[in-house]
Protein backbone atom coordinates (compact mmCIF):
# COMPACT_ATOMS: atom_id res chain seq x y z
CA UNK A 1 0.00 0.00 0.00
CA UNK A 2 1.33 3.42 -0.92
CA UNK A 3 1.11 6.06 1.82
CA UNK A 4 0.81 9.77 1.05
CA UNK A 5 3.71 11.56 2.70
CA UNK A 6 1.41 14.36 3.93
CA UNK A 7 -0.36 11.85 6.16
CA UNK A 8 2.76 10.97 8.11
CA UNK A 9 2.93 12.19 11.69
CA UNK A 10 5.99 13.89 13.08
CA UNK A 11 5.88 13.98 16.86
CA UNK A 12 6.09 17.56 18.08
CA UNK A 13 7.30 16.40 21.48
CA UNK A 14 10.30 14.40 22.64
CA UNK A 15 10.40 10.85 23.94
CA UNK A 16 10.95 10.12 27.62
CA UNK A 17 13.97 8.00 26.70
CA UNK A 18 16.76 9.18 24.45
CA UNK A 19 15.57 7.29 21.36
CA UNK A 20 14.78 8.42 17.85
CA UNK A 21 11.57 7.42 16.02
CA UNK A 22 12.15 5.74 12.66
CA UNK A 23 9.26 7.77 11.18
CA UNK A 24 10.91 9.98 8.54
CA UNK A 25 10.59 13.75 8.68
CA UNK A 26 7.88 14.54 6.11
CA UNK A 27 8.66 16.67 3.09
CA UNK A 28 5.87 18.41 1.13
CA UNK A 29 5.32 16.49 -2.08
CA UNK A 30 8.09 14.04 -1.18
CA UNK A 31 8.61 10.81 -3.13
CA UNK A 32 8.98 7.86 -2.74
CA UNK A 33 6.43 7.07 0.00
CA UNK A 34 8.15 5.23 2.86
CA UNK A 35 6.45 2.48 4.82
CA UNK A 36 5.88 3.44 8.45
CA UNK A 37 6.18 0.58 10.92
CA UNK A 38 5.20 0.39 14.60
CA UNK A 39 8.19 1.23 16.76
CA UNK A 40 7.96 -0.70 20.02
CA UNK A 41 11.08 0.89 21.54
CA UNK A 42 10.03 4.47 20.85
CA UNK A 43 8.28 5.53 24.03
CA UNK A 44 6.14 8.59 24.69
CA UNK A 45 4.93 10.24 27.84
CA UNK A 46 1.28 9.62 28.68
CA UNK A 47 0.40 13.30 28.21
CA UNK A 48 2.21 13.96 24.92
CA UNK A 49 0.76 16.12 22.18
CA UNK A 50 1.17 14.82 18.64
CA UNK A 51 1.78 16.70 15.41
CA UNK A 52 0.32 15.80 12.02
CA UNK A 53 2.21 17.48 9.22
CA UNK A 54 -0.10 19.15 6.71
CA UNK A 55 1.81 21.78 4.77
CA UNK A 56 0.93 25.45 4.44
CA UNK A 57 -2.61 26.76 4.16
CA UNK A 58 -4.44 24.17 6.28
CA UNK A 59 -7.62 25.08 8.14
CA UNK A 60 -10.03 23.10 10.30
CA UNK A 61 -12.68 21.06 8.55
CA UNK A 62 -16.19 20.69 9.91
CA UNK A 63 -16.43 16.91 10.09
CA UNK A 64 -14.38 13.75 10.60
CA UNK A 65 -12.41 12.44 13.54
CA UNK A 66 -8.97 11.91 14.97
CA UNK A 67 -9.05 8.66 16.95
CA UNK A 68 -6.72 6.80 19.31
CA UNK A 69 -6.98 3.00 19.47
CA UNK A 70 -5.45 0.39 21.71
CA UNK A 71 -3.17 -1.53 19.36
CA UNK A 72 -3.65 -4.89 21.10
CA UNK A 73 -7.41 -5.13 20.52
CA UNK A 74 -8.33 -2.17 18.26
CA UNK A 75 -10.42 -0.70 21.06
CA UNK A 76 -11.27 3.01 20.67
CA UNK A 77 -9.60 4.91 23.54
CA UNK A 78 -10.23 8.56 22.69
CA UNK A 79 -11.30 10.77 19.82
CA UNK A 80 -11.95 14.34 18.69
CA UNK A 81 -15.03 14.90 16.54
CA UNK A 82 -14.53 17.92 14.27
CA UNK A 83 -18.30 18.37 14.02
CA UNK A 84 -18.03 19.61 17.63
CA UNK A 85 -16.09 22.62 16.35
CA UNK A 86 -19.54 24.10 15.69
CA UNK A 87 -19.87 24.61 19.47
CA UNK A 88 -16.68 26.70 19.82
CA UNK A 89 -14.94 29.76 18.46
CA UNK A 90 -11.30 29.98 17.43
CA UNK A 91 -9.29 32.72 19.15
CA UNK A 92 -6.27 34.36 17.54
CA UNK A 93 -4.01 32.51 19.99
CA UNK A 94 -5.32 29.15 18.72
CA UNK A 95 -7.47 28.41 21.78
CA UNK A 96 -10.97 27.05 21.23
CA UNK A 97 -13.60 28.63 23.51
CA UNK A 98 -17.32 27.88 23.98
CA UNK A 99 -19.89 29.84 21.99
CA UNK A 100 -22.33 29.40 24.86
CA UNK A 101 -21.74 29.18 28.60
CA UNK A 102 -21.12 25.63 29.78
CA UNK A 103 -23.49 24.69 32.61
CA UNK A 104 -24.48 21.53 34.45
CA UNK A 105 -26.99 20.73 31.71
CA UNK A 106 -24.61 21.20 28.77
CA UNK A 107 -24.27 18.05 26.69
CA UNK A 108 -20.61 17.04 26.80
CA UNK A 109 -18.69 17.05 23.52
CA UNK A 110 -15.07 16.52 22.51
CA UNK A 111 -14.24 20.22 22.92
CA UNK A 112 -14.72 19.62 26.66
CA UNK A 113 -12.78 17.55 29.17
CA UNK A 114 -12.77 16.53 32.83
CA UNK A 115 -9.71 16.72 35.05
CA UNK A 116 -9.69 14.72 38.26
CA UNK A 117 -8.37 14.93 41.78
CA UNK A 118 -9.13 11.57 43.34
CA UNK A 119 -12.83 10.94 42.82
CA UNK A 120 -13.55 14.64 42.35
CA UNK A 121 -13.63 16.15 38.89
CA UNK A 122 -13.57 19.56 37.29
CA UNK A 123 -15.39 19.87 33.97
CA UNK A 124 -13.57 22.25 31.61
CA UNK A 125 -13.54 23.44 28.04
CA UNK A 126 -10.38 22.49 26.20
CA UNK A 127 -8.39 22.80 22.98
CA UNK A 128 -7.66 19.23 21.86
CA UNK A 129 -6.56 20.35 18.39
CA UNK A 130 -4.81 23.43 17.09
CA UNK A 131 -3.05 24.39 13.87
CA UNK A 132 0.43 25.80 14.32
CA UNK A 133 2.55 26.53 11.28
CA UNK A 134 2.47 23.56 8.93
CA UNK A 135 1.07 21.08 11.43
CA UNK A 136 -2.04 20.14 13.34
CA UNK A 137 -1.37 19.44 17.01
CA UNK A 138 -3.54 16.84 18.71
CA UNK A 139 -3.75 16.40 22.50
CA UNK A 140 -5.68 13.38 23.81
CA UNK A 141 -8.15 14.06 26.60
CA UNK A 142 -6.95 13.89 30.21
CA UNK A 143 -6.34 10.40 31.58
CA UNK A 144 -7.20 8.49 28.41
CA UNK A 145 -3.66 7.31 27.68
CA UNK A 146 -2.15 4.75 30.07
CA UNK A 147 1.37 3.66 30.98
CA UNK A 148 3.27 0.94 29.11
CA UNK A 149 0.75 0.43 26.32
CA UNK A 150 0.77 0.52 22.54
CA UNK A 151 -1.61 2.72 20.56
CA UNK A 152 -2.24 3.90 17.04
CA UNK A 153 -3.85 7.05 15.72
CA UNK A 154 -6.15 7.48 12.72
CA UNK A 155 -7.47 10.65 11.12
CA UNK A 156 -10.13 11.28 8.48
CA UNK A 157 -9.14 13.37 5.47
CA UNK A 158 -12.07 15.72 6.15
CA UNK A 159 -10.64 17.09 9.42
CA UNK A 160 -8.79 19.81 7.46
CA UNK A 161 -9.30 21.84 4.32
CA UNK A 162 -6.93 23.80 2.12
CA UNK A 163 -4.31 21.06 1.68
CA UNK A 164 -4.05 17.69 -0.01
CA UNK A 165 -4.44 15.62 3.14
CA UNK A 166 -5.33 11.95 2.56
CA UNK A 167 -5.92 11.10 6.22
CA UNK A 168 -4.07 8.64 8.47
CA UNK A 169 -4.91 4.95 8.37
CA UNK A 170 -4.33 2.17 10.87
CA UNK A 171 -0.64 1.30 11.11
CA UNK A 172 0.70 4.63 9.90
CA UNK A 173 1.03 6.34 13.28
CA UNK A 174 1.89 4.08 16.22
CA UNK A 175 3.48 4.68 19.58
CA UNK A 176 4.19 3.05 22.94
CA UNK A 177 3.94 4.86 26.26
CA UNK A 178 6.52 4.91 29.04
CA UNK A 179 6.38 2.64 32.03
CA UNK A 180 5.29 4.33 35.22
CA UNK A 181 8.30 5.44 37.25
CA UNK A 182 8.77 4.74 40.91
CA UNK A 183 7.24 7.42 43.13
CA UNK A 184 9.58 10.29 43.86
CA UNK A 185 9.53 13.48 45.91
CA UNK A 186 10.40 15.39 42.70
CA UNK A 187 8.43 15.31 39.46
CA UNK A 188 9.79 17.04 36.36
CA UNK A 189 7.58 18.75 33.77
CA UNK A 190 9.15 20.04 30.56
CA UNK A 191 7.96 21.06 27.11
CA UNK A 192 10.89 19.27 25.48
CA UNK A 193 13.66 16.88 26.46
CA UNK A 194 13.71 14.29 29.18
CA UNK A 195 10.94 14.69 31.75
CA UNK A 196 8.26 12.83 33.66
CA UNK A 197 5.38 14.77 32.08
CA UNK A 198 4.62 17.39 29.45
CA UNK A 199 1.67 18.90 31.30
CA UNK A 200 1.39 20.31 34.80
CA UNK A 201 -1.98 18.67 35.49
CA UNK A 202 -0.61 15.20 34.79
CA UNK A 203 2.17 15.89 37.29
CA UNK A 204 -0.37 17.08 39.88
CA UNK A 205 -2.36 13.90 39.32
CA UNK A 206 0.77 11.80 39.90
CA UNK A 207 1.80 13.80 42.97
CA UNK A 208 -1.63 13.27 44.50
CA UNK A 209 -0.78 9.61 44.99
CA UNK A 210 1.62 10.67 47.77
CA UNK A 211 -0.62 13.23 49.43
CA UNK A 212 0.71 14.41 52.78
CA UNK A 213 4.37 13.89 51.89
CA UNK A 214 6.54 16.81 50.78
CA UNK A 215 6.58 16.78 46.97
CA UNK A 216 7.87 19.25 44.40
CA UNK A 217 6.79 19.59 40.78
CA UNK A 218 9.67 21.22 38.90
CA UNK A 219 8.48 23.03 35.78
CA UNK A 220 10.73 23.91 32.84
CA UNK A 221 10.57 26.88 30.50
CA UNK A 222 7.70 27.39 28.13
CA UNK A 223 4.00 28.23 28.10
CA UNK A 224 1.74 25.52 29.50
CA UNK A 225 -1.74 26.13 28.10
CA UNK A 226 -3.81 24.39 30.76
CA UNK A 227 -6.59 24.70 33.28
CA UNK A 228 -5.55 23.12 36.59
CA UNK A 229 -7.33 21.38 39.47
CA UNK A 230 -5.65 20.79 42.85
CA UNK A 231 -7.83 19.36 45.63
CA UNK A 232 -7.25 17.82 49.07
CA UNK A 233 -3.50 18.07 48.59
CA UNK A 234 -1.01 19.03 51.28
CA UNK A 235 2.72 19.80 51.20
CA UNK A 236 2.83 20.18 47.43
CA UNK A 237 5.08 22.73 45.69
CA UNK A 238 4.90 23.82 42.05
CA UNK A 239 8.24 25.45 41.31
CA UNK A 240 10.10 26.87 38.33
CA UNK A 241 13.18 24.93 37.29
CA UNK A 242 16.46 26.68 38.00
CA UNK A 243 16.84 29.65 35.64
CA UNK A 244 13.43 29.08 34.07
CA UNK A 245 10.35 31.32 33.91
CA UNK A 246 7.53 28.93 33.02
CA UNK A 247 4.05 30.28 32.36
CA UNK A 248 0.74 28.54 33.01
CA UNK A 249 -1.78 30.30 30.81
CA UNK A 250 -5.31 29.75 29.58
CA UNK A 251 -8.28 31.93 28.70
CA UNK A 252 -11.34 31.39 30.88
CA UNK A 253 -14.13 33.57 32.27
CA UNK A 254 -17.65 33.54 33.63
CA UNK A 255 -19.26 33.76 30.20
CA UNK A 256 -17.72 30.41 29.19
CA UNK A 257 -17.79 28.60 32.55
CA UNK A 258 -20.24 30.14 35.01
CA UNK A 259 -19.46 30.40 38.73
CA UNK A 260 -16.37 30.90 40.86
CA UNK A 261 -15.43 27.21 40.83
CA UNK A 262 -15.46 27.02 37.04
CA UNK A 263 -13.99 30.23 35.67
CA UNK A 264 -10.45 30.33 37.21
CA UNK A 265 -7.37 29.03 35.45
CA UNK A 266 -6.29 27.26 38.66
CA UNK A 267 -8.90 25.85 41.02
CA UNK A 268 -7.52 24.98 44.47
CA UNK A 269 -9.78 23.23 46.97
CA UNK A 270 -9.07 22.29 50.58
CA UNK A 271 -5.29 22.21 50.28
CA UNK A 272 -2.74 22.95 52.99
CA UNK A 273 0.84 24.08 52.46
CA UNK A 274 0.36 24.39 48.71
CA UNK A 275 3.15 26.53 47.25
CA UNK A 276 3.64 28.25 43.89
CA UNK A 277 7.21 29.46 43.42
CA UNK A 278 8.73 31.38 40.50
CA UNK A 279 5.83 30.91 38.06
CA UNK A 280 3.97 33.21 35.70
CA UNK A 281 0.26 32.50 36.13
CA UNK A 282 -2.05 34.11 33.59
CA UNK A 283 -5.72 34.17 32.71
CA UNK A 284 -5.42 34.98 29.01
CA UNK A 285 -9.07 36.06 28.64
CA UNK A 286 -7.65 39.55 28.10
CA UNK A 287 -10.73 41.74 28.61
CA UNK A 288 -11.77 44.13 31.37
CA UNK A 289 -15.40 43.01 30.97
CA UNK A 290 -15.72 39.63 32.67
CA UNK A 291 -14.85 37.82 35.89
CA UNK A 292 -11.70 35.85 35.13
CA UNK A 293 -9.66 34.56 38.08
CA UNK A 294 -6.13 33.23 37.78
CA UNK A 295 -6.40 31.39 41.12
CA UNK A 296 -9.42 30.54 43.23
CA UNK A 297 -8.23 29.21 46.58
CA UNK A 298 -11.45 27.59 47.77
CA UNK A 299 -10.50 26.54 51.29
CA UNK A 300 -13.66 25.34 52.99
CA UNK A 301 -11.72 24.10 56.04
CA UNK A 302 -10.76 27.62 57.11
CA UNK A 303 -7.31 26.30 58.05
CA UNK A 304 -5.53 25.70 54.75
CA UNK A 305 -2.36 27.61 53.90
CA UNK A 306 -1.54 28.85 50.40
CA UNK A 307 1.95 30.20 49.69
CA UNK A 308 2.84 32.19 46.56
CA UNK A 309 6.48 33.29 46.19
CA UNK A 310 8.17 35.24 43.41
CA UNK A 311 5.26 34.69 41.03
CA UNK A 312 3.30 36.85 38.60
CA UNK A 313 -0.52 36.72 38.49
CA UNK A 314 -2.11 38.39 35.46
CA UNK A 315 -5.73 39.08 34.64
CA UNK A 316 -8.13 42.02 34.79
CA UNK A 317 -11.22 41.39 36.92
CA UNK A 318 -11.01 39.12 40.00
CA UNK A 319 -7.40 38.02 39.38
CA UNK A 320 -6.95 36.40 42.80
CA UNK A 321 -9.74 34.94 44.96
CA UNK A 322 -8.98 33.33 48.29
CA UNK A 323 -10.34 31.92 51.52
CA UNK A 324 -8.46 30.66 54.57
CA UNK A 325 -4.82 31.66 55.10
CA UNK A 326 -2.43 32.85 52.42
CA UNK A 327 1.03 34.39 52.23
CA UNK A 328 2.07 36.08 49.00
CA UNK A 329 5.72 37.11 48.95
CA UNK A 330 7.62 39.29 46.47
CA UNK A 331 5.09 38.64 43.72
CA UNK A 332 3.27 40.70 41.11
CA UNK A 333 -0.53 40.80 41.08
CA UNK A 334 -2.08 42.68 38.17
CA UNK A 335 -5.66 43.59 37.30
CA UNK A 336 -8.22 46.37 37.41
CA UNK A 337 -11.50 45.48 39.17
CA UNK A 338 -11.62 43.78 42.59
CA UNK A 339 -8.54 41.95 41.38
CA UNK A 340 -7.75 40.84 44.91
CA UNK A 341 -10.85 39.60 46.65
CA UNK A 342 -12.46 36.88 48.70
CA UNK A 343 -13.20 35.59 52.18
CA UNK A 344 -9.79 35.30 53.88
CA UNK A 345 -9.03 34.59 57.49
CA UNK A 346 -5.62 36.19 56.97
CA UNK A 347 -3.96 36.91 53.62
CA UNK A 348 -0.64 38.74 53.72
CA UNK A 349 0.91 40.39 50.66
CA UNK A 350 4.52 41.08 51.64
CA UNK A 351 6.95 43.01 49.45
CA UNK A 352 4.66 42.61 46.43
CA UNK A 353 3.90 44.80 43.43
CA UNK A 354 0.18 45.48 43.07
CA UNK A 355 -0.24 46.74 39.51
CA UNK A 356 -3.44 48.37 38.27
CA UNK A 357 -4.01 47.96 34.54
CA UNK A 358 -7.22 49.97 34.07
CA UNK A 359 -9.56 52.16 36.11
CA UNK A 360 -11.21 50.36 39.02
CA UNK A 361 -10.69 49.02 42.53
CA UNK A 362 -7.90 46.89 43.97
CA UNK A 363 -9.60 44.93 46.77
CA UNK A 364 -12.99 43.63 47.75
CA UNK A 365 -12.86 41.85 51.11
CA UNK A 366 -15.65 39.69 52.49
CA UNK A 367 -14.39 38.42 55.84
CA UNK A 368 -16.96 36.32 57.66
CA UNK A 369 -15.76 37.48 61.10
CA UNK A 370 -14.95 40.97 62.36
CA UNK A 371 -11.83 39.55 64.05
CA UNK A 372 -10.29 38.16 60.84
CA UNK A 373 -7.15 40.03 59.74
CA UNK A 374 -8.41 39.88 56.15
CA UNK A 375 -6.13 41.32 53.47
CA UNK A 376 -2.90 42.88 54.74
CA UNK A 377 -0.47 44.66 52.41
CA UNK A 378 2.94 45.06 54.02
CA UNK A 379 5.70 47.07 52.31
CA UNK A 380 4.08 46.66 48.91
CA UNK A 381 4.27 48.95 45.87
CA UNK A 382 1.01 50.04 44.26
CA UNK A 383 1.89 50.80 40.64
CA UNK A 384 0.07 51.55 37.39
CA UNK A 385 0.20 50.06 33.92
CA UNK A 386 1.14 52.17 30.92
CA UNK A 387 -1.31 54.96 30.17
CA UNK A 388 -3.41 54.66 33.31
CA UNK A 389 -4.30 58.15 34.53
CA UNK A 390 -3.74 59.46 38.03
CA UNK A 391 -6.59 59.02 40.53
CA UNK A 392 -7.99 56.05 38.58
CA UNK A 393 -7.92 53.53 41.41
CA UNK A 394 -9.16 53.10 44.96
CA UNK A 395 -7.63 50.86 47.60
CA UNK A 396 -10.85 48.88 48.09
CA UNK A 397 -14.60 48.85 47.71
CA UNK A 398 -17.16 47.02 49.79
CA UNK A 399 -19.40 44.13 48.84
CA UNK A 400 -22.09 45.95 50.75
CA UNK A 401 -23.25 43.11 53.02
CA UNK A 402 -23.84 43.50 56.75
CA UNK A 403 -22.69 39.92 57.35
CA UNK A 404 -19.28 40.47 55.69
CA UNK A 405 -16.45 42.62 56.99
CA UNK A 406 -14.20 44.88 54.96
CA UNK A 407 -10.96 44.12 56.77
CA UNK A 408 -8.14 45.55 54.64
CA UNK A 409 -4.86 47.07 55.87
CA UNK A 410 -2.10 48.89 53.96
CA UNK A 411 1.05 49.13 56.08
CA UNK A 412 4.17 51.03 54.96
CA UNK A 413 3.19 50.77 51.30
CA UNK A 414 4.44 52.94 48.45
CA UNK A 415 1.66 54.24 46.21
CA UNK A 416 1.73 55.78 42.76
CA UNK A 417 -0.52 58.76 41.90
CA UNK A 418 -2.98 56.26 40.43
CA UNK A 419 -4.56 56.03 43.93
CA UNK A 420 -7.20 58.69 44.61
CA UNK A 421 -6.70 61.16 47.47
CA UNK A 422 -9.79 59.72 49.21
CA UNK A 423 -8.15 56.30 48.97
CA UNK A 424 -11.29 54.20 49.43
CA UNK A 425 -14.49 53.79 47.40
CA UNK A 426 -17.36 54.51 49.80
CA UNK A 427 -20.46 53.46 47.87
CA UNK A 428 -21.72 51.12 49.18
CA UNK A 429 -20.55 51.90 52.71
CA UNK A 430 -18.09 49.45 54.23
CA UNK A 431 -18.73 47.22 57.21
CA UNK A 432 -17.89 48.46 59.79
CA UNK A 433 -18.95 51.93 58.69
CA UNK A 434 -16.20 53.39 60.86
CA UNK A 435 -13.01 51.36 61.08
CA UNK A 436 -11.29 50.42 64.31
CA UNK A 437 -7.72 49.29 64.96
CA UNK A 438 -8.83 45.67 64.41
CA UNK A 439 -11.64 45.82 61.84
CA UNK A 440 -12.42 47.75 58.66
CA UNK A 441 -10.27 49.81 56.30
CA UNK A 442 -6.89 50.77 57.78
CA UNK A 443 -3.70 52.48 56.62
CA UNK A 444 -0.34 53.40 58.08
CA UNK A 445 2.97 54.84 56.84
CA UNK A 446 2.02 55.32 53.18
CA UNK A 447 4.52 56.97 50.84
CA UNK A 448 4.95 57.74 47.18
CA UNK A 449 7.09 55.51 44.98
CA UNK A 450 10.15 57.62 45.80
CA UNK A 451 9.70 56.97 49.51
CA UNK A 452 8.32 60.42 50.41
CA UNK A 453 5.54 60.35 52.99
CA UNK A 454 2.17 61.27 51.53
CA UNK A 455 -0.58 63.13 53.34
CA UNK A 456 -3.53 60.99 54.39
CA UNK A 457 -5.65 63.92 55.53
CA UNK A 458 -7.99 63.54 52.57
CA UNK A 459 -8.75 59.86 53.13
CA UNK A 460 -12.38 58.76 53.43
CA UNK A 461 -13.70 59.26 56.96
CA UNK A 462 -14.85 55.63 57.25
CA UNK A 463 -11.21 54.47 57.12
CA UNK A 464 -8.75 54.62 60.01
CA UNK A 465 -5.21 55.96 60.02
CA UNK A 466 -3.42 53.72 62.50
CA UNK A 467 -0.95 54.88 65.11
CA UNK A 468 2.47 53.26 65.24
CA UNK A 469 1.35 51.20 68.22
CA UNK A 470 -1.84 50.05 66.46
CA UNK A 471 0.05 49.26 63.28
CA UNK A 472 2.42 46.89 65.12
CA UNK A 473 -0.09 44.03 64.79
CA UNK A 474 0.29 44.28 60.99
CA UNK A 475 3.93 45.35 60.65
CA UNK A 476 5.75 41.99 60.63
CA UNK A 477 5.04 38.59 59.15
CA UNK A 478 4.93 36.92 62.52
CA UNK A 479 2.58 39.55 63.95
CA UNK A 480 0.15 39.24 61.07
CA UNK A 481 -0.16 35.48 61.59
CA UNK A 482 0.11 35.56 65.38
CA UNK A 483 -3.52 34.52 65.83
CA UNK A 484 -3.47 31.81 63.14
CA UNK A 485 -4.08 28.22 64.34
CA UNK A 486 -0.63 26.91 63.42
CA UNK A 487 2.19 25.87 65.73
CA UNK A 488 4.88 25.73 63.03
CA UNK A 489 6.48 28.78 61.41
CA UNK A 490 8.49 27.02 58.69
CA UNK A 491 5.79 27.68 56.11
CA UNK A 492 6.62 31.42 56.33
CA UNK A 493 10.21 30.86 55.20
CA UNK A 494 11.16 32.81 52.04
Amino acid sequence: MRINILALAALMVFACAEVTPDTPTPTPGGDPDPVVKPVADTTKLIDESFGIYLGKGAAFGSEGRICVYNRSDDRLIDYVDFADLATVELREDGQLVPKEQITGTTVKNTMMDAIYSGSNKRVIHCTPVRIEGDSLLFKPHFGKIGYDKEYYITADASIVTGVDFKGIEKGQMCFRTCKQKTSSSEIVVAKTGKADFRTVQAAIDRASEQNGKARTIIIGDGVYRELLYIRDNSKLTLKAASGASPEISYANYDGWMGGTSYRPVILVENCDLLTFDGLILRNAFGSTAGQAEVIYNNDNTGKGRLIIKRCELWSYQDTFLTKGYAWIYKSLIAGHCDYIWGYPKTCLFEGCEIRSLAKGYIVQCRCTSASDKGFVFLRCELTAGDGLAASSMTLARSGGKATEYDNVSYINCAMSPVITSAGWHTSPSPNPSTATATSGWKEYGSSDLDGKTISLSGRASCAKILTEEEAAAYSTRSAVFADAPFTDADWLNP
